[in-house]
């Protein structure tokens, strides 16, 4: 299977149909699945009330303050952008919490596709999808308003473009991402200097 090509979205996809149908399939379903798991709503915590407050001030030019109307520094505001974005759109605010992690998880689950599916056979990426996919511990992630499932979802995306990413813009956007990682959760820079030199 080929990873490579001349443009970017070809170069992180499966060049042959059944991969292809199969990621789709995967990130897809994955999405379904923690739409059903937050179908009452999303669970929050101490951590939940300061990212959304956040990100409502966020969306109105304030900068990121926390639930006390004061400059959240204990947390990153990477996350509370992304709430930002459904609150300067008039969107419910569990939609919108509910909908970054579905895109989250698809993310992250395809992205373990497309790894193992470089790495090894069908039927064991496929197994070993499905086990990422329904993962009680990654699901339990996923109907929580917290900062772990975009880290994650940056963090595998950083992965894929480094390992199998032949293109120009390649360190560019990991340039992106890293960045993206520090600003999702303060221990992304840790990540960083492994998944680059993955790519060398």
């Amino acid at each position: 299977m080929q990873f490579y090509g001349t443009t970017i979205i070809p170069v992180l996809l499966p060049q042959d149909k059944t991969g292809r149908l199969l990621l789709a399939g995967f990130m897809v379903g994955t999405a379904l699945l923690v739409v059903v798991a937050n179908w009452s709503g999303i669970g929050w915590s101490w951590d939940s009330t300061d990212y959304v407050s956040a990100g409502r001030a966020i969306s109105h030019g304030l900068g990121p303050l926390d639930v006390t109307a004061q400059p959240m520094t204990v947390r990153t505001p990477g996350y509370p952008a992304l709430i930002a974005i459904g609150e300067w759109l008039n969107l419910p605010t569990n939609f919108t919490l509910v909908a970054i992690n579905a895109l989250c998880a698809s993310v992250v689950t395809g992205c373990t596709f497309l790894m193992l599916r470089h790495n090894t056979r069908l039927t064991t990426t496929i197994l070993a999808t499905t086990f990422v996919a329904l993962n009680p511990s990654l699901l339990w992630q996923y109907t929580m308003a917290w900062s772990e499932p975009p880290f994650l979802a940056v963090l595998m995306l950083a992965m894929v473009v480094s390992l199998y990413m032949q293109h120009p813009a390649k360190y560019a956007l990991l340039a992106l991402l890293f960045s993206a990682l520090f600003f999702m959760r303060y221990v992304g820079p840790v990540f960083a200097a492994p998944i680059a030199a993955m790519g060398i």
